[in-house]
């Protein structure tokens, strides 16, 4: 039997750290709502999304790989929660 053992703890950044984090979050959240607009929709399939957008989104915002596929996929659920919540925005 396989026994898991969680850690909480509490990590230390320098000011210099905390700075980049803070800016790559802002980015982000700049790159969900930049997508939110200039995309259709209707359109919640990331994997479609990720093919007209990744391109401008990575030039626009200088994410990284990863960070832009988050936004995407970020972008997709929230409007499929949407959905299923039956909200309209």
């Amino acid at each position: 039997m396989k026994q898991i053992t969680t850690i909480s703890c509490k990590l230390k950044f320098t000011s210099e750290v905390t700075k980049e984090i803070e800016a790559t979050m802002e980015m982000f959240a700049n790159a969900c709502q930049y997508l939110h607009e200039n995309s259709d929709k209707k359109l919640k399939n990331y994997v479609a999304m990720q093919a007209l957008m990744y391109g401008k989104v990575r030039e626009k915002f200088q994410l990284s790989a990863q960070t832009t596929i988050h936004s995407i996929r970020r972008v997709c659920s929230n409007r499929k929660t949407s959905i299923t919540n039956n909200i309209k925005k």
